[in-house]
């Protein structure tokens, strides 16, 4: 069983972070788009079609199986 730290490690050599100047093109262009905000924050607004996942659970969120 992976610990939470092997997840954080595994997520970060993933995870793509995007300049915030790059940020309007790279939305157009991606097939999918994550929502790293507390969910209040989402709550209080969002993009359309975002999958959000709180990133502070974002190693555990079990439908984002590309961790595994």
């Amino acid at each position: 069983m992976k610990t939470a730290h092997d997840l954080v490690g595994i997520a970060k050599s993933r995870i793509q972070e995007v300049p915030l100047e790059d940020a309007e093109q790279v939305m157009r262009e991606a097939d999918a788009l994550l929502d790293v905000r507390e969910a209040d924050e989402y709550a209080v607004g969002h993009l359309p079609g975002t999958i959000h996942a709180s990133r502070g659970l974002l190693e555990f969120k079990p439908s984002l199986s590309a961790f595994e």
